[in-house]
């Protein structure tokens, strides 16, 4: 069905089967996408609003924060969709990422983008990708171009969960 775009609260009480909620909808012209503004409470199976993280905005690749102003073990979350970071690095300097969280709370995943600028579809070019299963995602990229590179983490299909990101680059 088709909605103006803007919220359109479509109320949805129970969890989905992959623990995540899309309780408020945004739509985009006559397609729906979901806005992660809930998470699935997993004991009462039922979708609670979720919190925005201390160091949001940065829901936009536009609007990454640099690594650098992360606290150390600074809880952070997937509310609101994927977190972007940036953090720059010289040609043959080696950048490293890790994402701690529960996996069995739900899937996070990291992607590296490089700096290339923008590209045709409007992203940047991804250099290296970590999809794993386990509770921990980790990057080891050697930079082939000097620049500003960016970190997106996010929930696979869209689902909620608290995580912690460490990078360096040496």
């Amino acid at each position: 069905s088709h909605c103006p775009d803007g919220p359109c609260n479509v109320a949805i009480n129970a969890c989905a089967e992959e623990g995540y909620c899309d309780s408020h909808t945004l739509c985009r012209g006559s397609e729906e996408m979901p806005s992660f503004k809930t998470e699935c409470d997993l004991v009462s199976n039922v979708c609670i609003p979720c919190s925005d993280d201390p160091y949001e905005p940065n829901d936009e690749i536009q609007s990454a924060m640099d690594v650098a102003a992360l606290q150390a073990g600074a809880a952070l979350n997937t509310c609101g969709g994927s977190d972007f970071f940036q953090v720059a690095a010289q040609p043959g300097q080696t950048i490293s990422i890790q994402v701690d969280f529960a996996h069995a709370l739900g899937d996070v995943d990291v992607k590296l983008w490089g700096p290339g600028g923008m590209g045709a579809d409007g992203m940047l070019p991804a250099v290296s990708t970590s999809a794993g299963v386990s509770d921990i995602e980790a990057i080891e990229y050697a930079a082939e171009e000097g620049g500003v590179y960016v970190i997106e983490v996010f929930g696979y299909n869209g689902v909620y969960n608290t995580y912690t990101l460490n990078a360096s680059v040496q």
